[in-house]
């Protein structure tokens, strides 16, 4: 997936901090400046049919929320709630489906690529489950250093455009529209370690397993890197068994009175 967050990107992508991240991610955008919340819309709807699934129109989101404000106890963790999801239909605010992802940054570098988070986040995740959220979840945001021109690989690129009624030139093979080009795998190597270490830990399989890498191609554009086929079954999760109508209700009554603070992401 790919966006245009110039505004943002004025600067190295290893010096964005963790709230301008989880701001891009909230309102990422495809190439066609449409709305592209894939990824949290998953988290709070794993269990849906298809027709339930398409009756949702959107999402409220906040982010930063204190523990506190939700009335739970100040000195538990997590201090506070990075992401919070709830998705709405035309009729209803859904807070029995509410999602809190905890999110870490990992920053990589080319001298350090294994480097790591300076915390998983699994004990705040865990902290997420007792607090009874109806969905939880671990986002690790991987920004990755550029690699330079020669440490890049080389792969074939094909130059036909996407369609399904495009035809090769007389006498000519797909081989013959490939070019080599060189290619920056540096984030798709990192999102892969991050979800791997994720999984090789004391997780609950109920707990969606989020990792994204946020990248800056030399145009300026944005490239958003996700997890490949093999482990994009961790990313929903599903219902925490230890949800507490008492906390969805403390999510109802801090929305209500403090609206402001949930953004609203319609899709359309």
């Amino acid at each position: 997936m790919s966006g245009n967050y110039q505004e943002l990107f004025n600067r190295d992508n290893l010096e964005l901090s963790e709230n301008e991240a989880i701001d891009l991610i909230i309102d990422w955008r495809d190439k066609s400046k449409k709305l592209d919340l894939r990824h949290l819309t998953h988290f709070v709807t794993p269990d849906l049919e298809l027709e339930e699934y398409f009756e949702i129109k959107g999402l409220y989101i906040a982010t930063n929320i204190l523990r506190q404000e939700y009335d739970f106890e100040k000195d538990s963790k997590p201090g506070d709630f990075d992401v919070v999801v709830i998705p709405f239909s035309d009729s209803n605010i859904h807070f029995e489906r509410t999602g809190v992802l905890e999110v870490k940054i990992v920053r990589p570098t080319r001298k350090k690529p294994l480097k790591n988070s300076n915390s998983l986040g699994v004990t705040q995740l865990k902290g997420l489950i007792n607090d009874g959220f109806p969905f939880v979840g671990l986002m690790h945001l991987s920004l990755t250093e550029p690699l330079n021109d020669n440490e890049k690989g080389i792969i074939d690129f094909c130059t036909l455009p996407v369609g399904d009624n495009v035809k090769f030139e007389k006498g000519k093979k797909f081989e013959d529209y490939l070019v080599k080009i060189k290619f920056d795998g540096f984030q798709g190597f990192s999102v892969e370690k991050q979800i791997q270490r994720l999984i090789s830990n004391d997780i609950p399989k109920y707990a969606a397993l989020i990792c994204l890498g946020i990248t800056q191609k030399p145009d300026k554009s944005i490239w958003l890197e996700t997890v490949s086929r093999k482990y994009s079954c961790f990313e929903t999760g599903y219902f925490n068994p230890h949800a507490k109508k008492e906390t969805i209700q403390k999510v109802k009554n801090h929305f209500l009175v403090n609206q402001s603070k949930y953004i609203k992401k319609s899709f359309k």
